[in-house]
């Protein structure tokens, strides 16, 4: 019975002789980086709070000013906090 897909066993010491796996792989590290820098880059262009307590206090000052309802949260890749808009 013929084999469906190539074995990935064994020393490869041409990437090409992968074939579209390496492609996949490199698409997949491509997606992974520019997904990153698009939260990094949204990150940056957030309001930053030292503490959830001063997150809470701005999203406050925004719902009275603007009726805006926003709730803090605790950015995983600046440690600091942010704030979202509250679905519910």
């Amino acid at each position: 019975m013929p084999r469906r897909y190539r074995q990935l066993t064994g020393p490869r010491t041409d990437p090409r002789s992968l074939g579209g796996v390496t492609r996949d792989i490199e698409r997949w590290f491509a997606d992974e980086s520019g997904r990153r820098e698009r939260r990094e880059r949204a990150c940056r262009m957030k309001r930053w709070f030292e503490s959830e307590a001063e997150a809470r206090a701005a999203a406050l000052l925004d719902r009275t000013r603007f009726g805006e309802r926003r709730r803090p949260y605790r950015c995983d890749l600046c440690g600091g906090w942010h704030l979202t808009s509250d679905e519910a």
